[in-house]
């Protein structure tokens, strides 16, 4: 849900410096890739609890993947590739997610290894 939300409300982000065009925008990738992203999504948002910090771990990872190999992962830019005209509000929502982490650092790895693997 939270995904197809994302799909609708930003455009399609372009494939970041330092990877391929065969990298595709995980919005506008094949549906596998989203089916997938979508699970990961909504695995760490269990781990992480409330409700109210699904839409910033999804902004959050979805500004990491568009984040080219050499860039600073910082907030704010990611903010702005993610929601550019909303950048203020998704950078504080952001900032407080990964701020006040009051989740457990072994689950939130427990699900990406899972995943992984």
């Amino acid at each position: 849900m939270i995904f197809a939300a994302y799909c609708v409300r930003f455009r399609p982000l372009p494939v970041p410096s330092g990877r391929t065009g065969s990298d595709k925008d995980i919005m506008s990738g094949s549906i596998p890739r989203q089916g997938r992203f979508h699970e990961y999504l909504t695995r760490l948002q269990a781990v992480v609890g409330r409700q109210d910090r699904a839409a910033p771990l999804a902004s959050y990872l979805l500004g990491l993947l568009h984040s080219g190999p050499r860039e600073r992962k910082s907030i704010e830019p990611m903010a702005a590739r993610v929601a550019p005209d909303r950048v203020g509000s998704v950078h504080q929502a952001m900032h407080h997610l990964i701020s006040k982490a009051e989740w457990s650092d072994e689950k939130v790895i427990a699900v990406a290894r899972d995943l992984a693997l």
